[in-house]
């Protein structure tokens, strides 16, 4: 581990599962919904200070070690590419979707 700080990618998919959510909270309530988005960037932008700071997430179906973040109800999945120092936001989940993810 190194102590410079890491370049943060984030996936289609992940931006895709973020439109989704803000979207639906906005129908309700504009002003929470764009406060969750600054939330979650936030939360995304943080990792390139300390990825390891937070839990391995181990999945037989991934060959390659993928750390999580929940924050509130949702799990952010990302992998950390040491060579490049880079860190690559996957995916993010909501807690209650039916995704059989060990929180």
């Amino acid at each position: 581990m190194n102590d410079a700080q890491y370049k943060v990618l984030v996936s289609a998919d992940a931006v895709k599962m973020i439109d989704i959510h803000i979207a639906f909270l906005a129908r309700n309530d504009l002003s929470a919904a764009n406060e969750l988005r600054e939330e979650l960037i936030t939360k995304m932008i943080n990792i390139a200070d300390a990825p390891y700071l937070y839990p391995k997430f181990f999945s037989e179906s991934h060959e390659f070690e993928y750390r999580k973040i929940v924050y509130k109800q949702y799990i952010i999945i990302y992998s950390i590419e040491e060579a490049n120092k880079t860190v690559h936001v996957k995916h993010i989940w909501y807690s209650w979707e039916n995704n059989n993810l060990p929180v």
